[in-house]
């Protein structure tokens, strides 16, 4: 009996397993490590660039990986211009987030493809403003 209900419970639980992994490899938002993170800085839009401090970039990757996905987008709410914080990732992706009116706006940029979404942290979003105003009022 006990080796009929192991058998039950791997047939069950070995393709949810399976799923799941694939699921992440192919979500829209995929979380950073910091290992990952080759620079992080803002890019004012008259400030030009200022790179995050390592604390900085710590609370960054954290927030980031909290990030509610929304909806995917076919191309950001506004254009690059805008100030927005930059992550380069040692796989030579780059992650643009910028504020939108809604919320946040994600572009990550492979090398083949660019993915576009529309997301949602509100403890980011705040200390984007905070971090973007305070790096406007700098220069």
């Amino acid at each position: 009996m006990l080796v009929i209900e192991l058998v039950v419970v791997l047939i069950f639980c070995f393709p949810i397993l399976f799923l799941d992994r694939i699921a992440k490899r192919f979500a829209i938002h995929q979380k950073i490590n910091a290992a990952s993170v080759r620079s992080a800085h803002f890019l004012g839009e008259q400030s030009g660039e200022r790179a995050l401090t390592p604390p900085e970039t710590t609370k960054l990757i954290a927030l980031y990986n909290q990030l509610i996905f929304i909806q995917k987008r076919d191309k950001p709410l506004y254009e690059q211009s805008r100030a927005a914080i930059v992550i380069e990732l040692t796989s030579n992706e780059r992650i643009h987030i910028q504020l939108s009116d809604e919320d946040i706006d994600v572009q990550r940029i492979r090398s083949k493809n660019t993915v576009t979404f529309w997301a949602r942290q509100d403890e980011l979003r705040t200390w984007l403003m905070r971090n973007m105003e305070s790096s406007e009022l700098a220069h």
